[in-house]
């Protein structure tokens, strides 16, 4: 087809632009990344021409151009604080406290509520 490369499937186009599906699934509806639909289907078979997305690529503005300040990296513990701990921490929390009332077992050496030891 006039020289042109030709991509098609979601995965080659994805390949191509070195991104994930995902992301050029979400480009084509947000951004106008030029892919192709035969008969003009809403989902299904897609193709695209490099040469299209090469000029889309090169044409779309960077975050500088937009104005868009960037994002400092947070490590796990800043993205964490702030945060209502989880369900999980707090019933974690609230049983504790019991596990610690219970008799050590002198079988195992293990808290328990009775006399069996379950890892033997």
């Amino acid at each position: 087809m006039n020289g042109y490369r030709f991509l098609h499937s979601w995965k080659q186009i994805a390949s191509y632009t070195g991104m994930g599906i995902r992301t050029v699934q979400r480009y084509e509806t947000q951004f106008g990344l030029p892919v192709h639909r035969p008969d003009a289907m809403k989902r299904g078979s897609v193709f695209a021409f490099c040469h299209e997305i090469d000029d889309w690529m090169s044409k779309a503005p960077t975050r500088a151009e937009m104005n868009e300040p960037v994002r400092p990296y947070k490590s796990p513990q800043e993205l964490v604080a702030g945060r209502r701990p989880s369900l999980a921490v707090a019933v974690k929390a609230k049983h504790a406290e019991k596990y610690r009332k219970l008799p050590i077992n002198p079988a195992c050496g293990k808290r328990s509520a009775s006399n069996r030891c379950w890892n033997e």
